[in-house]
């Protein structure tokens, strides 16, 4: 079911691509459609702990006051769309030049990859593994001189991947230097 997530997520963000490439969509639109797309991850999505630096580790089944819902929740509907949202703005930004979006997207992808075969996490890498394939293929036609260009399709979908690989893995600070 997570692999369905998954593909569920780059498959939104593939379509909004394809929306965003034959309509010039405004601002506001472009900040707070993407961030529901990360939903179907919020249902798959399960953390017990999350480290944060100088303050050790934060147990997220703990209620948060008296609100009557725990730190898990709180992590689930706010922290995990804004992460694969910037990821995949962050991808988005490296398409303006031929192969460099494609090329950079197989090494971080590559890297996660590599990263949770060390790790032993490999039960949800299958659709990450295609989509490395098929990064691989497209940099073929994209480097220099390209003769095929992704557009927003393809940037939207290749980041969606590489956010979505970075939170089922939980991966959430290695994928924030892996970006930087």
């Amino acid at each position: 079911i997570v692999d369905l997530a998954f593909l569920l997520v780059v498959a939104m963000y593939g379509f909004y691509g394809i929306i965003d490439d034959l309509i010039e969509l405004s601002r506001i639109p472009k900040i707070f459609i993407p961030l529901t797309f990360a939903y179907p991850l919020i249902i798959v999505f399960s953390q017990e702990s999350f480290w944060v630096p100088l303050f050790g580790e934060l147990k997220l089944n703990q209620e948060i006051g008296n609100l009557g819902f725990t730190w898990e929740t709180f992590f689930k509907l706010s922290i995990v769309p804004v992460y694969v949202m910037v990821v995949v703005n962050l991808v988005n930004m490296h398409s303006g030049f031929n192969g460099l979006q494609s090329g950079l997207s197989f090494i971080v992808l590559a890297t996660l990859i590599l990263k949770s075969i060390i790790d032993e996490k490999t039960d949800n890498l299958l659709p990450a593994a295609a989509f490395l394939g098929s990064i691989l293929a497209f940099w073929w036609f994209n480097k220099y001189p390209s003769k095929i260009i992704e557009g927003n399709i393809g940037s939207l979908s290749f980041g969606a991947v590489i956010g979505t690989l970075i939170v089922v893995q939980q991966y959430w600070w290695f994928g924030f230097f892996i970006l930087i």
